[in-house]
């Protein structure tokens, strides 16, 4: 009795030690880390759909129902969108597919519940054909930043 309680307690512990593995495998494809970017040639001949319109109006139409106070924003001048490369998730065929279109950074200040202005919030969109596919409060602020030290130079 004792040697199958010892293999059950292992064979448990494998299957909770596994499935982990496997969630984290999973979010790590979802993320497309890993995935090659593509070569300077593809780059350039690339498909990158119609070139973005008007950023500070997709920017604005996106983030004001986001806001406590959408009245009270305050928008900064954004950077001109520039080409990129992404890797999405894609739903019906459970992987990632490599996507080009344009990003850009928006930035906003607005009131919170309280009544006080937050200071500004970065947010970076990445566009195809004048549509939001994915965008980022984390991401922004360093993808701004970057730019922003990049220009001084």
């Amino acid at each position: 009795m004792r040697l199958s309680n010892r293999l059950i307690f292992l064979l448990a512990i494998s299957t909770v030690t596994l499935s982990g593995c496997y969630q984290y495998s999973e979010a790590y494809k979802r993320s497309g880390a890993g995935l090659p970017e593509p070569m300077p040639a593809e780059m350039a001949s690339a498909d990158y759909g119609s070139p973005v319109i008007d950023q500070d109006q997709i920017f604005k139409e996106w983030v004001l129902p986001r806001l406590k106070d959408p009245d009270s924003a305050k928008f900064e001048k954004t950077k001109p969108a520039q080409k990129a490369h992404k890797w999405l998730w894609n739903d019906k065929k459970k992987e990632s597919e490599s996507v080009f279109g344009y990003e850009f950074c928006g930035a906003v200040n607005a009131k919170n519940s309280y009544g006080g202005y937050t200071g500004t919030n970065y947010y970076y969109l990445f566009v195809r054909d004048n549509k939001i596919l994915h965008y980022s409060d984390f991401k922004g602020l360093n993808f701004c930043e970057a730019k922003a030290a990049k220009e001084k130079k």
